[in-house]
């Protein structure tokens, strides 16, 4: 702190302030509500990077760029999984693991740099190649004794577990595009239906017809999306579907009444780069994304907080395909330095319910009838008006987002009605307005 303390306080808001001769000093403790596994704390740059997360008998398994590790979600211990490889199958390097899937018993399925196999994690035993085809990025096991794997480039392949043969998939009905795309999630619906989400846009798969829609940026109609390269996807209780995309943001796909609405930096977002959205208690999503894990606001459309190292998650990149929800509600997303788990119900208490205010703190007008810069603060704020004259050139209003908490990562945001068709995103807590058009005019400022 520096200096010998000579007051002391704590406020409403539990923070503590100390006054010494070298000034005044805040302190606020905070609740770490996130957990890290699979993190290297003398790395500020890249630890493990991981890839598919899978929790299986309270154990939790994760596939990374270079092994698979077993862990104890509840003490932190992992260690590498002893993959047993068949003499023929030796290799002098290690592998690079993708995707995960629940298989029978003590077994999982796994996606490794050149196939397809069978993991089993009790007794250990040799992995069971069942195909070799390039980067399977996702694994999805339906209830039809079948697995559907979506490759980094090569398209849909489909495993029959019956007869155990794998086998391209062929009916793509015209959507050709979708042979050499990547596939990063399948899903399926509240109605049961199967989407791909792929980097040329959102796929429909019937199990009997094949592809039979593809929604995306040149699509007419109810097959319009603005984005193509989609991650994943959440679809709510209202059927309204949230789209993560590499690039575009966060979508918000109404099917019902087809309407889009597109979340980016724009928006508030502090990456365009989302990779899965997950919703909680509270209406609120839940975004690994390339610049921290993004809480938003799903109703107001906009983003609450967005966490950074700083707050106690690994690593501020997280991973495609790098996230996995807990039967308890539990979150997992894997980025490049291992991973951060939480509940998103331990967010909610005194502390993050608190509301900034947002206030006015100088405004001074040109008065173009004396051509001098006037003090109008007072009147501002008793009025909450501003009446310029032809002659009054400019004006600057000062303004402040009553918080001391990570003063430096504020953002402000204004917009005119009539004027700005979109939000104008700064970090300076000032604007300087000039040559407005005539008229009346609402001014909307917001601070996060």
């Amino acid at each position: 702190v520096g200096g010998k303390p000579n007051s002391f306080l704590i406020d409403r808001s539990e923070k503590i302030w100390l006054g010494s001769n070298f000034g005044l000093v805040m302190i606020q403790l905070h609740k770490n509500r996130f957990r890290r596994y699979l993190f290297n704390g003398n790395s500020s740059e890249k630890g493990i990077s991981c890839r598919g997360i899978l929790e299986k008998e309270g154990r939790l398994i994760v596939n990374t760029e270079g092994e698979v590790f077993t862990g104890d979600k509840t003490n932190g211990v992992f260690q590498p999984y002893p993959i047993v490889i068949a003499n023929e199958e030796k290799i002098g390097f290690k592998l690079f693991w993708y995707s995960l899937a629940d298989g029978p018993k003590e077994a999982v399925y796994a996606g490794w740099e050149a196939g397809l196999c069978e993991i089993v994690l009790s007794p250990v035993q040799p992995r069971k190649i069942l195909g070799r085809l390039f980067l399977p990025w996702v694994i999805f096991p339906d209830q039809q004794q079948h697995l559907w794997i979506g490759t980094y480039r090569n398209g849909l392949y489909v495993y029959d577990l019956k007869t155990a043969q794998p086998a391209a998939f062929t009916h793509y009905n015209g959507f050709d595009e979708l042979k050499t795309a990547g596939i990063v999630s399948i899903q399926r619906d509240r109605e049961g239906t199967l989407w791909l989400c792929a980097t040329t846009g959102l796929y429909r798969l019937d199990r009997e017809k094949g592809i039979t829609e593809r929604h995306w940026s040149e699509g007419k109609g109810a097959f319009y999306l603005p984005y193509n390269n989609i991650y994943h996807f959440y679809e709510d209780k209202d059927g309204v579907f949230w789209l993560a995309t590499g690039g575009g943001g966060l979508i918000r796909w109404d099917r019902k009444n087809n309407k889009t609405q597109q979340f980016s930096r724009k928006a508030g977002l502090p990456n365009n780069t989302v990779y899965a959205v997950y919703e909680d208690n509270h209406q609120h999503l839940w975004l690994p994304s390339d610049y921290g894990i993004i809480q938003f606001d799903k109703e107001r459309g906009q983003v609450r907080r967005v966490y950074l190292p700083e707050d106690g998650i690994t690593h501020p990149e997280f991973n495609r395909i790098s996230h996995y929800r807990g039967k308890d509600g539990t979150l997992y997303f894997g980025g490049l330095n291992g991973i951060t788990a939480f509940n998103p119900n331990d967010f909610y208490g005194k502390e993050d319910n608190q509301k900034m205010p947002l206030v006015i703190t100088n405004f001074q007008q040109f008065d173009g009838s004396t051509n001098q810069l006037v003090d109008k603060t007072g009147d501002l704020l008793t009025t909450n008006e501003i009446i310029l004259n032809p002659s009054d050139r400019f004006l600057n209003l000062e303004f402040a987002l009553l918080t001391f908490n990570q003063s430096d990562k504020i953002q402000y945001a204004y917009k005119i009605d009539g004027i700005d068709t979109d939000w104008n995103y700064q970090n300076e807590p000032r604007l300087r307005l000039a040559r407005l058009p005539y008229g009346v005019h609402t001014l909307h400022i917001k601070g996060q």
